[in-house]
């Protein structure tokens, strides 16, 4: 039988996951929002990216 400090270990690593997790999802968003930009941006007379 596992105790209580395993439970404790378990609920660190979860948290730690959750964190990594969320971290990834707005290093994402933050990264589409940029290409998005730079699909849309002009300077001197042409597009940044394609």
């Amino acid at each position: 039988m596992l105790g209580a400090g395993h439970a404790h270990w378990t609920q660190g690593i979860w948290r730690q996951w959750q964190a990594a997790a969320e971290m990834l999802d707005l290093a994402q968003a933050l990264f589409d929002s940029t290409l998005d930009y730079l699909k849309q941006h002009v300077r001197f007379n042409q597009m940044l990216a394609s």
